[in-house]
């Protein structure tokens, strides 16, 4: 009786060993479903937590910048990994555990093509961005964004909002300032915000001015006198690429506040010779004289020519005055309104066009013309051309139209065979007046 009672205490027991075990091992199944189950559904819901804002790629193509901004949920991420897709389906990874971001924050990552073992991004077509967990170590795919989608081929690099540079347009305007605001990380178009000091070089040979590029008018010009080298050597140079080089007879070179060295004339005796009289053929030929002057009296400013034939601009009964003789029966004259016998310096231009229009300007302003009325002379004028003066008063034009002798400063003479227009006046007096 007792063996027996042993016997079935000890099946009892077994009986219970075994039904525990399989209660444990259950569990641990139940468990590890559990378990797996929880960190499936929290990786799930951090993989979908996250926006990619965008994914650029510079002009050389050569550096990437992804932007993922993280939503509300929960659990801690150990690594960021970017993991890029190219055409032909091969991954390159890029993985970043500093730059982890928190719930409802932004975080940019720059790559270098180098840093993923390529030359560029140019056959690349997606980006990836995959989380690390912490406490699990699983991965898992968050959304992807494809370059197509937001790329920026033309951005040569990135910026900070806000941020401001120069920058250059596709056809600028060499005389204004042009800048360009970063926004959303890009720069975006040049934008014109001023003009470029008055004076600055532009081009080849300009100058701006009230933001446009000035030039002096090369084509037709005959002689430039400056009058900016020194007047020891008895000569003063031609600026233009003729080089008639021209004889001082009295006048000096003197240094004025407004325009640095200048010719002065005493209106007694000074002149000044070009050796031109071969080349600024006159006959048949439309004509500009240009030049600045200072004055309280009247007088020859340029002359070429005598009383059969001759051009003159002078200043008289204190108004300039441009006279054209073409022949001993007839001549014109036009006069200007403005008083140049004031002590300031003014602009005179004169010209005359192949039909014998003759027009007047007194600092960059038209203020006469005298249309169809003038003939071009058939012949060269029997004397040369003179500053200040005549060259001789045998048959000089001061005979009919006195008086003679230049009393002031005279700067910046100029001699074109052709007319100039308001606009080329307009161009010289800008570039000169200062």
């Amino acid at each position: 009786m007792e063996k027996r009672g042993i016997s079935q205490i000890i099946t009892a027991v077994l009986i219970i060993l075994l039904v525990l075990a399989s209660v444990l091992l259950l569990w641990q199944a139940v468990r590890s479903i559990i378990e797996t189950e929880t960190q499936e559904i929290s990786v799930e819901q951090l993989s979908y937590s996250a926006e990619i804002e965008s994914f650029k790629v510079n002009s050389a193509q050569d550096l990437a910048r992804v932007t993922i901004r993280r939503n509300s949920g929960g659990g801690e991420i150990s690594e960021v990994k970017l993991i890029f897709y190219d055409t032909n389906s091969m991954t390159y990874s890029y993985e970043d555990a500093t730059k982890i971001p928190d719930e409802l924050e932004t975080e940019t990552y720059d790559i270098a093509a180098s840093d993923l073992g390529i030359t560029n991004f140019q056959n690349i077509q997606r980006v990836e961005v995959h989380f690390i967990f912490k406490e699990s170590g699983v991965e898992k795919a968050s959304l992807s964004l494809d370059k197509e989608d937001k790329a920026v081929s033309s951005v040569s690099g990135w910026c900070n909002d806000g941020a401001t540079q120069s920058c250059v347009p596709a056809s600028p305007n060499p005389c204004k300032e042009y800048e360009q605001t970063c926004s959303g990380g890009i720069w975006q178009d040049c934008t014109e915000i001023r003009n470029r000091p008055d004076g600055d070089s532009c081009e080849t040979d300009g100058e701006c001015h009230s933001g446009e590029c000035l030039h002096i008018p090369q084509e037709y010009l005959r002689a430039y006198w400056k009058f900016e080298d020194d007047f020891g050597d008895g000569e003063t140079d031609d600026s233009s690429t003729n080089n008639y080089i021209a004889t001082i007879d009295g006048a000096q070179q003197i240094d004025d506040a407004k325009r640095g060295k200048v010719a002065s004339f005493d209106g007694i005796d000074d002149t000044i010779y070009p050796d031109a009289d071969s080349v600024m053929n006159m006959a048949n030929s439309p004509l500009t004289y240009s030049a600045w002057i200072n004055t309280s009296h009247d007088g020859i400013i340029i002359e070429r020519g005598a009383t059969a034939r001759g051009v003159q601009l002078a200043v008289r009964n204190g108004k300039a005055e441009f006279v054209y003789r073409w022949s001993f029966a007839g001549f014109s004259k036009i006069t200007g309104s403005t008083d140049v016998n004031d002590s300031e310096w003014h602009h005179i231009v004169a010209t005359i066009n192949s039909t014998g229009d003759m027009v007047l300007y007194i600092d960059s302003i038209k203020e006469n013309e005298l249309l169809d009325t003038a003939s071009l002379m058939t012949g060269e004028p029997p004397q040369g051309l003179s500053i200040g003066s005549h060259v001789s008063n045998t048959g000089s034009l001061a005979v009919l139209f006195p008086p003679v002798w230049f009393n002031g400063s005279i700067d910046d003479v100029m001699v074109y065979n052709s007319p100039l227009t308001l606009e080329n006046v307009s161009a010289i007096y800008n570039i000169q007046k200062d």
